[in-house]
This record gives C-alpha cells, sequence and structure tokens, in this order.
C-alpha cells in the first residue's frame, strides 16, 4: 500500500511538473512572439517615416521652382513689355500721323478761305495801338533817418572842404580867431561836418548864429 502511495505522489508530482514547464514554456512563447511583433512594429513605424520624409523631400522639390524656369519667365516678361513699347510707340505715331494730316487740312482749309476774302475784300476797322503801361518802380522805404545823430550834432556841410572854405572866408571877414570843422556820422551812416567859430577872447560861435555877409 505504501509503495502504491509513493508511485501516486510521484506521478503526480511528474504531472505536475511537466505542467509548470509546459505553462513556464507557454509563457516564454508568448512573451517572445509579443517582443516579435514589437519589433516588426516598431521596424514598420521607422519605415513609414522613412517614406514620409522622402515624400515630403520630393514634394518640397516639386514646389521649388528651378532656375531655369525663372529664367524662361523673366524673358517672356521682357518679350511681353518691348511689345508693349513697340505697340505704343506705333500708336504714337499713329497720333502724330493723324495730327499732321489734320494740320494739313487746316492749312488747306486757311488757304481757302484767304483766296475766298481775296475775292471779296473786307476792309477791318482800324483800332488803336494798345500802349503798353510800364510797372511803376517801387521805391523801397528807407530803413534810417537821415541826418538824425545820437549826440548834439549839427549836420552843416556834406564835406570837409566845404566846412574848412567857410571858417576861413568867416575869419577874414570878421576877424574870427580861428574856426573847428567836428565831423560825426548820422543814422544812415553818412558823415557831416559842423563849422564851430571862436573869437579871442574864448567865445564860441556856432555856424547858424554867424551873419552871413
Amino acid at each position: 500500500m505504501k509503495k502504491t502511495r509513493k508511485k501516486s505522489f510521484v506521478i503526480v508530482g511528474i504531472v505536475i511538473l511537466v505542467i509548470v514547464v509546459s505553462i513556464s514554456l507557454l509563457f516564454l512563447n508568448i512573451s517572445e512572439n509579443n517582443n516579435d511583433k514589437k519589433l516588426e512594429s516598431a521596424s514598420e513605424e521607422i519605415e513609414k517615416k522613412k517614406e514620409e520624409v522622402e515624400n515630403d523631400k520630393e514634394i518640397t522639390t516639386e514646389e521649388v521652382p528651378s532656375t531655369e524656369i525663372i529664367e524662361e519667365q523673366l524673358q517672356d516678361n521682357s518679350s511681353s513689355s518691348s511689345n508693349n513699347n513697340t505697340s505704343s510707340h506705333n500708336s504714337a505715331t499713329d497720333s502724330i500721323d493723324t495730327s499732321s494730316t489734320n494740320h494739313n487740312n487746316n492749312n488747306n482749309s486757311s488757304s481757302n478761305s484767304s483766296n475766298y476774302h481775296d475775292s471779296n475784300p473786307v476792309v477791318a476797322p482800324s483800332t488803336p495801338p494798345i500802349k503798353s503801361e510800364q510797372p511803376q518802380e517801387v521805391v523801397p522805404e528807407p530803413t534810417c533817418t537821415p541826418k538824425k545823430f545820437y549826440t548834439v550834432f549839427r549836420a552843416d556841410f556834406d564835406s570837409m572842404e566845404m566846412c574848412q572854405q567857410i571858417g576861413e572866408q568867416y575869419q577874414d571877414v570878421y576877424g574870427y580867431y580861428g574856426y573847428i570843422c567836428e565831423y560825426d556820422m548820422d543814422d544812415c551812416g553818412t558823415t557831416y561836418y559842423q563849422l564851430t567859430m571862436f573869437d579871442g577872447n574864448g567865445n564860441y560861435i556856432d555856424y547858424p548864429d554867424i551873419p552871413k555877409p
């Protein structure tokens, strides 16, 4: 009985071990499969990202125009502008031609009218010539006051020679001892001369007070 029990325990233990081992193997296989799936998904994502980057590069290269296209567009624009200039020049010459033809027509009509007037002369009324009025010169207003002095001074003469001549004349006629010719500038910067006579007693006589001979 004991032997049969031991055998049964051993068998049960072996079965349990087998079950445990099989379960562990299953878990290992499942974990490996999961890892493989994760690696595959990661590699797929990396490839997708690479493809997206390459597509973006292709799109950007397609969006940026080449230099040849830009040069062709510039040439087209320059040719169109030259065509516009030639057309505007042609229109300008056409307008000049039409104006010249109109001028010729006007000349012809004027010549015809002159011939008509020659055949039927008309006396034009005589009109007096219009006198051109000359503009009056504007005299600038003086910015200073003539013969205005900032000291007590008389403007007796305009020159030193005149002052000396009159002083010597009065000295000889009236017997004055001498004379003085002083000078000063007025508000406008003009120099004037003042005559003062004096006798032997030291009396001074101003030019306006001297009796004229």
